[in-house]
């Protein structure tokens, strides 16, 4: 009522806001700050050092650190990824890591009833948090024999191959790239 005495134009997402005025003050930093220390407290290090550096991004695009949970709807999670993903260079993995954050807060957020789940942004109705799908390339049977038959190799040469036969069965890198000059 108070909007319709005022006489002023206001958009549709400026009168949800207004409809869902937050029971708290409580923002998206303030959840993320929590969830770090939490973290820590569970001494959690190397979990910490991952959303340490995904909240960085966060802050990164949306400087001052007030960011309400009503402000965070499909339009600025688009604004975010294409930042993400241009400004950035993040792959698209690395970029809905960041997106999977920031839902989980949200979530919590909700729990809390800091938010309503009228405005949750992400799902079947919202923003998609959909990962691509990957592949690992390994060494084949005949690939590991025509390695195990290399000769005439100095000490070097035979160092170096061995730490990338390894490499390669430990982390799924392509064979060519470790048997020829320059990976051709």
């Amino acid at each position: 009522m108070n909007l319709q005495s005022e006489n002023t134009d206001l958009s549709a997402g400026q009168i949800k806001r207004n409809i869902y005025k937050p029971a708290s003050t409580l923002t998206l930093f303030d959840y993320a700050e929590e969830h770090l220390e939490t973290i820590k407290a569970e001494n959690k290090i190397n979990r910490l050092t991952t959303d340490t550096a995904l909240t960085n991004y966060i802050w990164a695009f949306h400087k001052p650190k007030n960011l309400r949970f009503q402000d965070i709807n499909g339009r600025w999670l688009k604004k975010f990824y294409t930042y993400l993903v241009g400004k950035r260079a993040l792959s698209e993995t690395s970029a809905l890591n960041i997106f999977v954050l920031i839902r989980l807060l949200y979530n919590r957020a909700i729990v809390d009833k800091v938010v309503s789940k009228d405005l949750y942004p992400f799902g079947k109705d919202g923003f998609k948090i959909k990962f691509p799908d990957t592949h690992k390339v390994r060494l084949n049977k005949k690939e590991i024999q025509i390695f195990e038959t290399i000769n005439n190799l100095t000490e070097m040469e035979l160092h170096s191959s061995m730490f990338g036969y390894i490499v390669s069965i430990l982390l799924g890198c392509e064979f060519q790239m470790y048997c020829s000059p320059n990976g051709q």
